[in-house]
């Protein structure tokens, strides 16, 4: 655990466009402020605080330049973490790289003194933090992400129902596997200015080894099925995994949202840095 925040210590959220915000933190908006941050300077001009003139060049100089500084705002960084019986499949265990990308990203939020609030959600949605900020209270965040379990069904259709009204960053880690997907998307991208959706799929799920006669079972509703699988079937079972993958980074853009594919990256500090790169 101290090697894995060590390599997230100085990570910040990357955001290369102007989101709501307010107080300070790591983030540097598109604004001008009063931060202790400066910017440049300007020529003066009329109705300028005269606090802002920057003396030192005027003496050099013989005119007058006003000081600008790049206003810092807290951002408000949310949370979803998916932990549906879906979750609980794979080597590595989906629910374990999703707990391990929630717990960067807080720690990452919380590092940089924004407002952190997270949320597990299958059936329905639990809180788990509400607005915290400040990196003493991790460790409190840390215990509330050891302690989710993965149980019951997805319903994509509730979950963001009952979440917070913070506008900011949501960032949801999910298998996608429920329906009611472009619904959940719409309502993503409409709640939050941004989103970063982190598609978590297993090494079994994508490449399958298994033939013969199989008994497949749905984790979440506990039907069965016994099937007789050979090459064809798992070479078509693997055009529809790819189908679906694609089609789920596509729903993603045309609703503005980032899509992080975990499985692309072997590591969850790799998944955790190409999420936070927010557009």
């Amino acid at each position: 655990m101290e090697n894995f925040l060590k390599e997230l210590e100085q990570a910040n959220i990357e955001i290369r466009k102007r989101i709501t915000g307010s107080l300070t933190g790591n983030y540097k908006s598109n604004t001008l402020g009063n931060s202790y941050d400066f910017y440049g300077v300007r020529p003066y001009y009329e109705g300028d605080n005269i606090k802002n003139i920057d003396w030192k060049l005027f003496s050099r100089t013989g005119k007058i330049y006003t000081k600008l500084f790049s206003e810092q705002k807290q951002i408000s960084v949310t949370v979803l973490i998916d932990n549906s019986e879906s979750m609980n499949f794979g080597e590595p265990n989906k629910l374990n790289i999703g707990k391990m990308c929630a717990l960067g990203i807080s720690y990452i939020a919380l590092n940089g003194a924004n407002k952190l609030s997270l949320y597990s959600f299958n059936d329905s949605i639990h809180m788990c933090v509400n607005n915290f900020s400040g990196k003493s209270l991790f460790y409190q965040v840390l215990n509330k992400i050891k302690d989710i379990d993965a149980t019951g069904k997805t319903d994509f259709k509730k979950v963001l129902l009952t979440t917070n009204d913070s506008k900011g960053i949501a960032f949801i880690i999910t298998d996608l596997l429920s329906n009611n997907i472009k619904e959940f998307l719409n309502q993503s991208a409409y709640k939050y200015e941004k989103v970063v959706l982190i598609h978590v799929m297993s090494k079994d799920e994508l490449n399958p080894v298994h033939n013969g006669k199989i008994k497949f079972w749905d984790s979440e509703t506990r039907e069965s099925v016994l099937l007789d699988i050979g090459s064809r079937e798992i070479d078509s079972y693997k055009r529809k995994v790819k189908e679906f993958v694609l089609n789920s980074k596509e729903e993603c853009k045309k609703r503005g949202i980032k899509y992080v594919f975990a499985s692309k990256y072997n590591s969850p500090v790799k998944i955790i840095m190409k999420a936070i790169e927010v557009e």
